[in-house]
């Protein structure tokens, strides 16, 4: 189970799916990619696109997000998502898909601006710097967006498109957060 740290939904669990398929962000590391995020939560519009369990977009919903799409291509995960919006009552507030990635974001390019971005793939997923230049392509993020991405590398994001740049890493996993 995956707790909620902050926020109307704070210490409530979630479901999660098996630790087989997903690899649930830690705690720690949660709290500490919102803390450097959190001003720009409020009212935002948000895309947990690799969304296992959920935990970061719910996060977000708990913290005063908007709206949160969450997508993932596996089955189990989507049936824990399901659950869990319905769980925390958050259906109007969020959209579930089960799309492959390149497809997910093809979805959305006529939406709203994205204020957030949440990128927690697979470790072992190859391509990572092509979905973030396809994100970049598609001007997927509003403004004043940002994108949270995490891995077991640090990233070179483009300093032309994210002019503020963060790195954190915490034991095998790297945040890069990037702010448009």
């Amino acid at each position: 189970m995956i707790r909620i740290i902050s926020g109307i939904f704070r210490s409530r669990q979630l479901q999660s799916p098996n630790p087989d398929i997903t690899r649930p962000t830690k705690d720690r590391v949660r709290e500490a990619i919102f803390s450097s995020i959190q001003p720009s939560i409020k009212d935002s519009f948000v895309l947990d696109l690799f969304a296992g369990s959920g935990a970061m977009g719910f996060e977000a919903l708990s913290r005063g997000a908007r709206f949160c799409w969450f997508n993932d291509v596996e089955q189990e995960p989507n049936k824990v998502l399901k659950h869990n919006v319905a769980l925390l009552k958050v259906e109007g507030k969020s959209s579930v898909s089960q799309l492959d990635a390149y497809q997910y974001l093809k979805t959305l390019k006529e939406q709203s601006k994205i204020d957030i971005i949440f990128l927690d793939p697979p470790y072992q997923m190859t391509g990572l710097d092509s979905l973030i230049t396809a994100i970049e392509a598609m001007n997927l993020l509003s403004n004043h967006g940002i994108i949270v991405i995490e891995s077991d590398k640090p990233l070179i994001l483009d300093s032309q498109y994210y002019p503020k740049v963060k790195v954190y890493t915490y034991g095998k996993t790297v945040v890069t957060i990037g702010w448009k």
